[in-house]
């Protein structure tokens, strides 16, 4: 019984050190290629007017309101 509870703490140990040794920390590095253009300019294409249908406020077709009904100075959708 002692001589398997020694084999096993060996190699609890051996695993142990094993682990510390070939693990690091992760790193981070920036990918190589065109950066991603985060001004107005970009963004415009994909912005639309808050508007309303009925009582829904809608955004790029989109229920945005989460059924609060929507203020009558908010532009209906022709």
């Amino acid at each position: 019984m002692y001589r398997n509870q020694i084999r096993s703490a060996v190699l609890a140990g051996g695993l142990l050190v094993t682990t510390l040794v070939t693990t690091s920390p992760a790193t981070a590095s920036p990918e190589a290629g065109n950066p991603v253009r985060t001004d107005r300019a970009a963004m415009k294409p994909f912005t639309c007017e808050l508007q309303r249908v009925g009582t829904q406020l809608v955004r790029c077709d989109d229920l945005t309101g989460a059924g609060a009904t929507a203020p009558t100075y908010v532009p209906e959708r022709s």
